[in-house]
């Protein structure tokens, strides 16, 4: 009986222990039939303009070099026997950050969205090149004054990046 209490115990944990991929992996296939539903189009990639810079920083980081944080309040460690989390020493590592310039021509309309992207530039221009068409999916709202936005979701999934999948830019009133 208590092996049986036990093996229920293991498995509800289990169970809350997957729970929260399942709503994540719900919630990601929601959001792919929402983008689904919405218009498509593409535009070629060699339009896009990309601008980079890096800069050299320092970091602290715990023995095994992973980044801490600072204004964790467990910064200078959570164990006393533990090595993992503490504070180590500061590293310099090198951080990108690019600027992409993207003219998105909708229904005779140009619409400019600058964007940020935290890879070096170079890898982004090569991943562009390779990839040639961004695809963009185009949702249309109206409002209680029946004024109508266009919100754009850029696909750059293409980027192989754990940060980077879709990009959603801000409302856009849609002019006349």
């Amino acid at each position: 009986m208590a092996l049986f209490i036990i093996a229920i115990i293991l498995l509800f944990v289990g169970f809350l222990s997957i729970r929260p991929k399942i709503k994540e992996e719900l919630a990601y296939k929601k959001f792919e039939r929402f983008l689904l539903s919405l218009p498509r189009f593409k535009i070629p990639l060699d339009t896009v303009k990309v601008d980079g810079f890096h800069w050299r920083e320092s970091i602290p980081v715990d023995i095994y070099d992973n980044e801490l944080d600072p204004s964790d309040p467990h910064f200078y460690g959570r164990s006393k026997y533990s090595y993992s989390n503490k504070y180590h020493k500061d590293k310099a590592v090198t951080k990108f950050k690019s600027s992409v310039y993207i003219t998105i021509p909708y229904e005779g309309l140009e619409h400019k969205i600058k964007l940020y992207i935290p890879i070096e530039h170079t890898v982004i221009n090569m991943k562009f090149y390779l990839q040639k068409e961004l695809p963009i999916y185009v949702e249309k709202v109206k409002d209680e004054d029946m004024t109508e936005y266009l919100r754009f979701f850029l696909d750059f999934r293409f980027l192989e990046s754990p940060h980077i999948s879709i990009i959603a830019t801000e409302f856009l009133e849609k002019k006349a």
